[in-house]
């Protein structure tokens, strides 16, 4: 179309024209907004605004200096810049050169590669208001963290021009996630929780933080040899969603977290924790009873000294997620808690257990012992079972097994354990109705936050 005529359509086409394009083609939107500058003022804006970059299937240092460029020359466009997220890859001991390799896989640590284009890319993004740190697991490793060694975001690996820039555009930040961190010393927890700090209290609105493990042989030392969590005054900021992994940390992460975010605003927490003694006192201490807390996720790693009467510090609770390796009579205890709350729908309540290998996991089937738990948790449902104003039943509580091993004959035995349990449970009548009984045979998805 020559230039006379695009001049001629109505500015309304052209919006329709750019609004059928998905927002994150970002082929088509680039194409578009070459064609003529009125295109280009609604196409780039579009195309831009959320940026992705991935070194998967190409050069690491390619990728980053192929964005600088792009910043460099067309300083508009770094100003339409809101949301950048930094793909890194990941490989197992020994395997690097697989990975690299592997169509289906990932680059293996791009950020140190890159780092210096992305250090001179970051502080240019003026208008940045999201930025995301996100590892990228090949599809053998993320099957199990205990099967192959995560090399994770090495914290220490990362450039201190890098940090620095990480640094520069912090307190424009209102998202920040980083997910498959990993820290092994003391003073790398202190430099990233130093990081964090660099946000600004009062723009900052959603945290995430995911640390990534894998063995206790690789775990920061216990809490009590851990430096004290650096609490800085005026650093507490009104968040509405936090998510944190602190099973590495040993209790650091939780305290420094509720330590220094003010609960009036937060709405949705996301956990994965190690419950040991003290972290009841530790939640008494900063979690206000009048929070406002609507959705909890919560990953258990350890059952041992599971405390009651959690569910008294989310008294409007709309949505509960639990995934951890109870057996039956823990997952009744906690469920009668959590149902305590009037504002907890049975059926916005989803129970999980998530298994790499039937040895010590399979805590809800095998014995007759396990059958009776199941017995007695249908009659507490049954006989705790609330109405609604119209009179209809409430939703069935959301129970799942997810399993990602590869052995037959533990897939097998999974699958024989589970019907076993859909058959008690149509036999007691609670099948679909009290409980909805749920088994995923394939690849885990942690996704943590």
């Amino acid at each position: 179309m020559s230039p006379v005529l695009m001049t001629a359509l109505p500015q309304e086409l052209l919006h329709l024209i750019v609004d059928l394009i998905p927002n994150d083609d970002f082929a088509t939107l680039h194409a578009v907004s070459q064609v003529c500058n009125r295109l280009r003022m609604l196409a780039l804006p579009l195309a831009v605004r959320v940026v992705v970059l991935d070194p998967h299937g190409t050069g690491s240092q390619t990728v980053a200096s192929s964005f600088l460029r792009l910043l460099q020359g067309s300083p508009d466009v770094a100003l339409l810049v809101k949301s950048l997220c930094i793909v890194e890859g990941d490989t197992r001991r020994g395997r690097k050169s697989a990975a690299r390799r592997d169509r289906k896989g990932t680059t293996y640590a791009w950020l140190r590669q890159g780092g210096k284009a992305l250090s001179q890319a970051l502080p240019l993004l003026s208008s940045l208001r999201s930025l995301s740190l996100e590892l990228r697991k090949s599809p053998s490793s993320s099957n199990s963290p205990t099967m192959h060694e995560s090399e994770g975001i090495r914290w220490e690996w990362l450039s201190d021009a890098f940090k620095s820039a990480l640094g520069h555009v912090a307190p424009q930040l209102e998202m920040l996630s980083c997910a498959g961190i990993r820290v092994v010393s003391a003073l790398d927890l202190a430099d990233f929780i130093s990081f964090v700090q660099a946000t600004d209290p009062d723009v900052l609105k959603e945290l995430k933080v995911a640390f990534e493990t894998d063995s206790e042989s690789r775990s920061l030392q216990p809490l009590g040899t851990l430096p004290t969590p650096s609490i800085l005054p005026h650093w507490r900021p009104k968040l509405t969603s936090l998510g944190f992994t602190d099973d590495p940390t040993h209790g650091y992460m939780l305290h420094f977290s509720l330590a220094s975010v003010d609960f009036a605003s937060l709405s949705t927490l996301s956990l994965r924790i190690r419950y040991s003694d003290g972290i009841q006192e530790l939640w008494a201490a900063h979690c206000p009873a009048n929070n406002g807390i609507r959705n909890l996720r919560l990953w258990l790693t350890d059952d041992s000294n599971f405390p009651l009467g959690l569910a008294t510090f989310f008294p409007r609770l709309t949505s509960l997620y639990v995934c951890g390796p109870l057996d039956m009579p823990a997952w009744g205890r906690l469920l009668q808690d959590f149902r305590a709350i009037s504002t907890l729908d049975s059926g916005n309540i989803t129970l999980e257990t998530t298994l790499y290998r039937l040895r010590g996991v399979m805590r809800w089937f095998s014995a007759q012992a396990d059958i009776d738990d199941w017995e007695r948790l249908v009659q507490l449902l049954r006989n705790e079972q609330r109405i609604s104003e119209s009179d209809s039943p409430a939703a069935a509580v959301q129970f799942s097994v997810n399993t990602s091993s590869r052995s037959r004959a533990v897939r097998s035995e999974i699958r024989k354990h589970c019907r076993t349990v859909e058959s008690v449970l149509r036999r007691l009548g609670a099948s679909g109705d009290l409980i909805c009984f749920k088994t995923s045979i394939g690849e885990i998805e942690c996704t943590y936050l």
